[in-house]
């Protein structure tokens, strides 16, 4: 064949420029004037090849290898084929009654051959790449020693083949992670790494399999490698490289590249010094217990409640498997004093409210009707009404969505809050305090709907005034919270009228302090936050319940609960 045939020079422009049904036609051409080239014959094989047709590519390498049964690119082609060919029957829902062994023969054959191969040609790059990877499947330890080593050998003769590297990349990856349950000593090992979603890896294996990403990233400047690095360095705990790494990335995506977002969200992981990991892994928690705002059950709501207090843990740097562990039980005395346990620990750590301006009209109509009656008696008493909200920061904790009405005095000094919800059958805390102590008429009475209105004061030097209506609780407050309680048959206006007398005596008491005003929805968050951070204070300093408060909450079943509780509390309490 005359390397001079323009025909021969169309075929190269076309394979070259990946038109291959172009090159093909060439290449069919030329066979006809020349049928017994044997370089038209492996060009026809690679173009039936590169256009997948892989029954006549085989076809067409047993001409070439009539021609010359030793040339290695066609054997390995040959073997290359055959894989296509075993992947095509797996993907097939025809029943096969050939036994396994059909298969692991064909392997062995394929094994043998690529063998061969090398026996021809001990540098044949593709072929030890083949047998590495054929070696790996059968995962004795003789065998996978073998497959590195081959691959190492590969990777030695082509330095820059990206997929060689990716590959052993990913084997150092399969090896980094920790199979095995780790002993106490293993556990400190500085070898060994612990990440926030309780998986265990070896730093060392990750270190290699961080090195070929880094090179396949440099080699081919694809943004799924530099994710692979990114990844890496943030498991590694180097959380600004991480970053550095991620921004690279992005700036070679477009904005419009469907892929950006996910490359945003994985780097969102790595910020914070990897508190970015902590809070996706605490909202995945919390994602498990939203219910597309419909109300929760009892029992629903107590899981909620141990699913929402392992979040907060894993934000506070607990990992995901100790903190689901320390709060999630089969035992059911276990389950009882880890529930009792949150709920002690929640009275003291409301998440922010996070007011947000509402209509009524968008929630129940018992809730509806009750701020409305709120409001006639609060207008009645020269109270200005603020807003209706929601507080949208508490919905996941309550598992209800609840209508506030916010009114305030003439200078804003005192705020009052109103709503109504209807109980989980009823709260957890006040159903074991009432069935703990047997209190059942009382108990009964509370499968009513909860209809609540409370004064607040919040001053400068931290104390805390309120009026509110008698419940069921049995936390008990003193210095600087100042609670007073009037019976739950006592009118609004009652309730309104001893709240400023008490502040009135209070501002004459102390004369120094003064009283924060909120006079629009932000100014009530900030005073509601306040108060929450001085209660949080409160009972954060006498361990969260005193004594006196367990024994109300157990009665007669004290003994059997009580140092669980506590010992519940202690755990909970050191995640926050």
């Amino acid at each position: 064949m005359s390397l001079q045939d323009p025909e021969f020079d169309k075929f190269k422009r076309a394979f070259k420029s990946q038109q291959f049904e172009s090159a093909l036609q060439s290449i069919k051409k030329l066979l006809e004037k020349y049928p017994h080239s044997f370089a038209l014959r492996w060009h026809h094989a690679r173009v039936l090849e590169k256009l997948e047709r892989f029954a006549e590519a085989r076809s067409a390498l047993t001409k070439v290898l009539k021609l010359r049964g030793d040339f290695v690119p066609a054997l390995i082609m040959q073997v290359q084929l055959d894989f296509h060919e075993h992947e095509a029957d797996a993907e097939t829902d025809i029943f096969s009654e050939d036994p396994i062994q059909t298969q692991q023969e064909r392997f062995e054959a394929i094994e043998e051959r690529l063998y061969k191969i090398l026996s021809i040609d001990p540098n044949a790059v593709d072929a030890l790449h083949m047998l590495s990877g054929l070696l790996r499947g059968h995962e004795l330890d003789a065998h996978l020693a073998k497959a590195d080593q081959l691959l190492n050998r590969a990777i030695s003769l082509a330095p820059e083949r990206v997929d060689l590297l990716e590959d052993r990349a990913n084997n150092f990856l399969s090896k980094a992670v920790v199979q095995s349950e780790l002993s106490e000593s293993e556990a400190h090992s500085p070898n060994i790494i612990s990440t926030f979603s309780g998986m265990h890896y070896y730093r060392d294996m990750l270190e290699q399999a961080l090195a070929d990403f880094n090179k396949c990233y440099e080699l081919s400047h694809q943004h799924r490698y530099g994710l692979r690095v990114g990844s890496i360095l943030h498991d590694l705990g180097r959380f600004d490289d991480a970053l550095a790494t991620y921004d690279n990335v992005l700036a070679h995506v477009p904005e419009d590249d469907p892929y950006r977002p996910f490359i945003v969200e994985r780097r969102a992981r790595s910020e914070n010094n990897g508190g970015g990991e902590r809070e996706q892994m605490a909202k995945m928690l919390e994602a498990a217990v939203a219910n597309d705002g419909k109300d929760r059950g009892l029992d629903e709501d107590n899981i909620a409640h141990a699913m929402l207090s392992a979040a907060n843990a894993v934000r506070a740097g607990k990992s995901v498997n100790d903190a689901l562990e320390s709060r999630l039980s089969d035992d059911p005395d276990d389950i009882m004093a880890t529930s009792i346990a949150v709920q002690i620990i929640n009275v003291a750590n409301e998440p922010k409210p996070e007011l947000v301006a509402v209509d009524p009209k968008h929630y129940p109509l018992y809730q509806q009707k009750f701020i409305a009656q709120c409001k006639d008696a609060l207008s009645n008493l020269g109270l200005r009404h603020v807003c209706d909200a929601e507080a949208k920061g508490m919905q996941l904790m309550l598992g209800q969505s609840v209508l506030l009405s916010f009114f305030a005095d003439e200078f804003g000094e005192t705020g009052i809050a109103c709503f109504s919800m209807k109980p989980k059958q009823p709260n957890l805390i006040g159903f074991l305090y009432l069935f703990f102590t047997l209190k059942w008429k009382v108990l009964a009475a509370t499968r009513k709907t909860t209809k609540m209105v409370e004064c607040v004061s919040q001053f400068t030097n931290g104390d805390h005034l309120s009026t509110q209506y008698e419940s069921v609780s049995p936390f008990e407050y003193g210095p600087p919270i100042y609670i007073e309680k009037l019976p739950a048959n006592a009118s609004a206006a009652e309730l309104v009228t001893l709240h400023l007398q008490r502040l009135e005596e209070y501002k004459a008491e102390y004369p120094i302090a003064k009283a924060m005003r909120a006079v629009d929805l932000e100014s009530m968050e900030e005073r509601w936050v306040r108060g929450q951070a001085v209660k949080r204070n409160y009972r954060a300093q006498l361990g969260y319940v005193t004594d006196t408060e367990l024994q109300k909450l157990l009665g007669t079943f004290y003994d059997k609960f009580a140092e669980k509780v506590r010992a519940k509390i202690k755990i909970l309490a050191a995640d926050l």
